[in-house]
């Protein structure tokens, strides 16, 4: 477990952020690699990115992960879709 410093709250409520966004990501690849779609992971990385901005904090980390679920579920519920 390591350690961390933080010299400001902001700092801290960012990376709190932060993780929370990476949190999500590696539960939702968990699930898509069962080959589930993640759309309320999508869903909730949207709302978390929009929070971070309405409180004038970094979305950047959440737009990643956001954008690379969004992509691989859309191609993924598109396979499905033409194979029914």
């Amino acid at each position: 477990m390591a350690i961390h410093t933080f010299m400001t709250d902001r700092e801290y409520e960012q990376t709190a952020l932060d993780l929370a966004a990476r949190l999500i990501f590696d539960r939702a690849s968990e699930i898509m690699s069962d080959g589930n779609p993640v759309t309320d992971s999508v869903m909730a990385l949207s709302v978390l990115s929009n929070a971070a901005v309405f409180a004038s904090y970094s979305n950047t980390s959440i737009n990643v992960y956001f954008n690379i679920l969004d992509t691989e579920n859309a191609q993924n519920v598109g396979y499905e879709e033409d194979n029914k």
